[in-house]
This record gives structure tokens, sequence and C-alpha cells, in this order.
């Protein structure tokens, strides 16, 4: 391991840094902590009130059965983030200085993604509330303007983008979750690279670690979509900013 790492114009990376883990929902944070503990031997965190579902990955039972990701030392090195009110809450909790690893993905993938669940949640429920918000004149989920349900989620999306930019001088690192889908192993290698470990990590215990962390999700399996809501959630996407803009102004910054 190179314990100063190479930051952005090849400076070395503080001796003891530890990484905001920043993206908007759905798009590959869970496995880039994974990475992360399994390079740096060192566990992350997610926000204070995560729920105790939300440990550190080497903990939970996917990796307590393949033991691949090993802790040499029990101070956290990275904290997710969603948003930047975690990010300022997360820079609290620890004296050691901060790089930050920024993960993006395609925003009319990543928000359909993150907003589907919601609402299969909401429409399993409608029939038994339906009387309830019809007497409390409240809207029912049908009724909700996805207008301001997909703007509020894309200006999630953005301020963690926002986080990056005004990181700038600073160690930080940018992944994209679709080099992550399409080549694991190079994904992996080249970001233990920009994390300062130089040497070539093991294809097979590469592999489970990506593994690993999909299987420690909690999540269900199979869920079926609506193509209709889907099409629609991805028109609204289109009125705003798209990936292709978003990767540009990140690149020229």
């Amino acid at each position: 391991m190179n314990e100063n790492g190479a930051a952005e114009g090849g400076a070395p990376f503080p001796e003891r840094l530890n990484w905001h883990i920043v993206s908007y929902p759905r798009s590959g944070n869970h496995a880039v902590r994974a990475l992360v503990e399994y390079v740096t031997k060192r566990p992350t965190v997610a926000s204070l009130e995560a729920s105790e579902s939300d440990k550190a990955i080497y903990l939970r039972s996917a990796n307590q059965a393949a033991d691949v990701i090993k802790i040499d030392d029990d101070e956290p090195v990275g904290y997710k983030a969603h948003s930047l009110h975690r990010l300022v809450e997360n820079a609290a909790r620890s004296p050691s200085p901060f790089g930050l690893i920024l993960i993006t993905r395609d925003p009319a993938d990543a928000i359909v993604s993150h907003l589907y669940p919601k609402y299969e949640r909401w429409k399993s429920k409608l029939d038994k509330k339906r009387l309830f918000f019809a007497r409390h004149r409240r809207k029912t989920w049908e009724e909700i303007d996805w207008r301001a349900e997909i703007r509020n989620n894309y200006n999630g999306y953005l301020s963690c983008v926002f986080a990056y930019l005004a990181w700038k001088g600073r160690p930080r690192i940018h992944l994209k979750y679709e080099d992550l889908t399409s080549d694991g192993y190079a994904f992996a290698q080249s970001f233990s690279q920009k994390l300062g470990f130089d040497g070539t990590l093991d294809p097979s215990e590469t592999k489970t670690v990506l593994s690993l962390s999909r299987d420690s999700l909690n999540r269900k399996a199979g869920r079926k979509r609506d193509p209709e809501l889907v099409g629609e959630l991805q028109e609204l996407i289109a009125k705003h900013e798209s990936y292709d803009e978003i990767l540009d102004i990140i690149d020229g910054w």
C-alpha cells in the first residue's frame, strides 16, 4: 500500500486520510464502500441516524461467509453520504482530513431506480388508505405532482456533484457507475490506484467483493416496473440537464 496515494496534479494525499463517499442513491455507493474496505482494511460507516442494517460491509453476513474483506484498523476510513447535509454531519465525526469520492450514474436511471420502490410501496397501500386520504383531504400518491418529485430528486443529485466541484484543490476522486457495471475488475483496479494502492488486485477476490456488496443489500430481487410510469419519469428527467452535460461540467471544473 502506498500510504500517501496520488491527488490531482500528482500531489500526495495526507498519510491519514478519510473519505466522504458521496452519491445520489442507487449509484453504486455500496460497492465502492466494499472496495474501500477491501483495499484500505478499514471500515466504512453510514450516517449517524442509519439503521443497524446499514453497518460496515465487512460486518455483514455476506462477507462473514466469504471472509474476503479483512480489517486491520477499526477507525473508519469512509463515510457514506447521499446529500450535503450528511456530508457536513460526517465531517464532524473525525479529526482526520477528508477527501471526497463522487460516484455518478445517469440520472435517468438513478432517479427512476430510487423513486420506483417508493411508488410501489404507496400503490400497494393505496386501496386501504384511499378512504383515510379522502376524509383528511390529503393527496393520494396518484395525485402527487411527479414534476415536483423529480425536481427535488434532481436537486439532490446535483448537490452531490456540486460538493465534488467545491472540493477542487483537495483530494477528490470521480467514479462512474457505468464503468463499475461494464468491467468491475478494471473499475476496482483503477480505483484502488487512485486510493494509493500500488499493487495488483486479486481478480477472484475482487469479484467476490463486488458480489457480496450486492448480496448484502436489503432489497427485493426481481421487482417488475410499470413501463408507462418509467417512461413518464424518464420524460420528466429529460427536461433537466443530461448526463453528458453533467459529465462535461465535472471534467471541465
